[in-house]
């Protein structure tokens, strides 16, 4: 089967790529800023979350990204022949 670039739904050539190292960028940073902020206001002992969650992302984003969205419809794959 050949790789096309254009979305199976709305036959759309607009396509945006996801990759791995934004996925686990994106996925990570808003997490981490709350772990930090919660061990500065509450318990100090939140900070050993910190390698769980970027370890979990980085394992997510192997299985999951490359994501490619059709900016026209919205729909999603996250197989490289879209």
């Amino acid at each position: 089967m050949a790789e096309t670039n254009a979305c199976p739904t709305c036959k759309s050539n607009k396509i945006w790529e996801m990759t791995q190292k934004r996925y686990i960028f994106t996925m990570s940073v808003p997490p981490l800023i709350v772990i930090i902020l919660i061990a500065v206001l509450v318990e100090p002992v939140f900070i050993a979350f910190m390698p769980a969650i970027i370890l979990t992302n980085i394992i997510l984003a192997k299985r999951k990204a490359p994501i490619l969205f059709c900016k026209e419809c919205r729909h999603q794959s996250t197989s490289t022949i879209f």
